[in-house]
């Protein structure tokens, strides 16, 4: 479906650690989760960077599990750092790198918020969560320029469509964004069928 990359959420944590691991490893783009740790045990990193029209692009993934239910759902001795720290932390550390940074959010709308409110240096922030309408998209004033946030709901109902103009700085200056909900006006795609069926669940 030509992804870059793609947050790990708790849902995506929910089964043992071998079956996970295989699956993660099918995926051709990065699977990202900044407070998971250690990201050795499982295929996956905090952050991807990609250049983008002469931009540096910062991807950075952020989970919405605690260390016990990782714990119970991995059963591997894994620690969970609090999202907004590990983001703060992987934000500042990515400053001298990075021009844009765009956090992939498993975690709430009300947290989402927070961030954008108190951690300098975000851009985007895109959801999947609970808190937002999937046609939601919100610009918020950050501690050094706008932060746009948008979620695209659950369960794959909709797509999401976002585009977002920075300035030379790599600041926000014009946004617009909308969920797509995908109904049957939208012919299916034969290839996902296929795989849908490998896995053995209905298109």
């Amino acid at each position: 479906m030509g992804y870059d990359a793609m947050a790990l959420g708790s849902v995506d944590l929910g089964t043992d650690a071998p079956t996970l691991r295989e699956r993660l490893q099918e995926a051709d783009f990065a699977l990202l989760s900044a407070n998971l740790l250690p990201a050795g045990v499982l295929p996956f990193q905090p952050y991807l960077l990609r250049e983008v029209q002469g931009h540096t692009i910062a991807f950075i993934g952020a989970t919405a599990i605690k260390a016990k239910e990782a714990d119970d759902i991995l059963g591997l001795d894994v620690d969970v750092e609090k999202a907004a720290d590990a983001i703060a932390r992987t934000v500042e550390a990515l400053q001298p790198q990075a021009d844009i940074v765009i956090i992939l959010s498993n975690l709430t709308q009300g947290t989402n918020e927070k961030m954008a409110q108190e951690i300098a240096g975000i851009d985007v922030i895109l959801g999947s969560r609970d808190g937002a309408s999937p046609n939601q998209v919100k610009l918020i004033e950050g501690p050094d320029g706008k932060v746009v946030l948008q979620s695209s709901g659950r369960l794959g109902q909709y797509m999401g469509l976002l585009n977002v103009h920075f300035d030379p700085e790599g600041r926000v200056v014009i946004y617009e964004g909308k969920g797509i909900l995908l109904t049957t006006d939208y012919a299916e795609d034969p290839a996902l069928v296929e795989l849908l069926k490998e896995y053995r669940q209905v298109p």
